[in-house]
C-alpha cells in the first residue's frame, strides 16, 4: 500500500526537509515517478531542470530556504498542481515547461504553479548573449564580444526565419498527435553541419517530414489563433538546445579548440543564460522570472 500525503502533509513537508518550500520540477531519470509515488516521497535529487530552476531562486529569492524534487515527467507534476488550487496547501510550488499549453488546454493558473517563459527552458539558450556567455567560459585564446556577436547574430537569425512557418506546422500538426520536429533526436533536423561553417535548417527533410504527416491527418483544432504563435517563443525546445550546442561547436572549431561534449556545452549554455539574465534584468526573460519567482 502506498502512503500518500494529504493537504496537511504536503504542506508540513517543508518542515520535514528544513526548508522553506518544496519546488517539484520535471526530470531526474529515464522513469517518471507517478503522483502518488511522488507525493509519498519519491524523486529524483537531480535534474536539468533543477539546475535551471535552482540558480533563478538564489539570486532572485536569495533568503528563502528551497529543496527541489524532480519527478520525471509533466504529467505527475500537473497532477500536483492540481493540488494547489485547491489552496489549502502551503509551502509547495511546481516549475515545468510551458510546452503548447497556453494554446491547447490552457495553464493551471497558481502563483505557485511555474511555467517557464517560452517553450522550455532550453528555448532560451538559443540566445546570442547566452551562447557568447556559454563560449567565453570554453575560449582557450581571447575573442571579442564583438566578435563573437557578429558570428552568432546571423545564425540565429537566419535559423529562425528558415523555422517560422515550420513552428506553425509543428503546432498544429502536435494538436493531431504527429508533431513535426522528432521529440527524441530534434538534432537531425538540422543536418549534417560541416566543419567551419555554422548550423542550418536542413529544409527538405522538414518539408519531407511535413508531407508525410500532413498526408496523415483528418481533422485537428486549436484553442487560440495560430496568429498568436511565435518561432522564438514556440520553438520545440530541445531543437533550440541541439542549434545552440551546434553553434558552440561551429564557434569551437573556428578558434581550432579540440571538441567538447555536448554535456559540457549543455552545461556552459545554461550557466551563459543565468549569466545574459542577471546582466540584463530589462529583459522580457528577466523581468519574467523576477516576477513569477517574486510571487512564490
Amino acid at each position: 500500500m502506498i502512503f500518500t500525503r494529504t493537504n496537511q502533509g504536503l504542506s508540513n513537508l517543508k518542515l520535514f526537509k528544513g526548508v522553506d518550500i518544496v519546488i517539484f520540477c520535471e526530470g531526474g531519470g529515464p522513469l517518471s515517478v507517478s503522483s502518488e509515488d511522488a507525493l509519498s516521497g519519491k524523486h529524483f535529487k537531480f535534474s536539468d531542470d533543477i539546475r535551471f530552476w535552482r540558480p533563478l531562486f538564489a539570486r532572485l529569492r536569495p533568503g528563502l530556504g528551497v529543496s527541489f524534487r524532480a519527478v520525471g515527467t509533466k504529467d505527475t507534476l500537473k497532477a500536483i498542481a492540481r493540488r494547489l488550487t485547491c489552496g489549502t496547501i502551503s509551502g509547495v510550488c511546481v516549475v515545468m515547461d510551458r510546452d503548447f499549453d497556453e494554446l491547447f488546454e490552457g495553464l493551471i493558473l497558481h502563483h505557485r504553479v511555474l511555467y517557464t517563459h517560452k517553450y522550455s527552458w532550453e528555448s532560451d539558450l538559443l540566445e546570442t548573449r547566452v551562447i557568447l556567455h556559454a563560449f567565453q567560459r570554453i575560449a582557450i585564446s581571447e575573442v571579442s564580444n564583438r566578435t563573437l556577436e557578429r558570428q552568432i547574430r546571423p545564425v540565429i537569425s537566419k535559423l529562425f526565419a528558415e523555422l517560422r512557418h515550420f513552428v506553425r506546422a509543428d503546432v498544429i500538426l502536435s494538436a493531431a498527435g504527429r508533431p513535426l520536429f522528432p521529440r527524441k533526436n530534434p538534432v537531425s533536423v538540422l543536418g549534417r553541419r560541416h566543419r567551419l561553417q555554422p548550423p542550418a535548417l536542413d529544409i527538405p527533410d522538414v518539408k519531407n517530414r511535413l508531407a508525410k504527416h500532413h498526408a496523415k491527418i483528418k481533422g485537428f483544432f486549436l484553442i487560440r489563433p495560430l496568429a498568436s504563435v511565435s518561432e522564438r517563443k514556440h520553438c520545440f525546445g530541445k531543437l533550440c538546445l541541439a542549434a545552440a550546442i551546434q553553434i558552440l561547436h561551429y564557434l569551437n572549431d573556428r578558434q581550432k579548440q579540440p571538441s567538447l561534449a555536448n554535456v559540457y556545452c549543455k552545461k556552459f549554455l545554461v550557466q551563459g543564460c543565468h549569466t545574459w539574465i542577471e546582466e540584463k534584468p530589462g529583459s522580457a526573460t528577466a523581468r519574467y522570472y523576477s516576477r513569477i519567482v517574486a510571487a512564490v
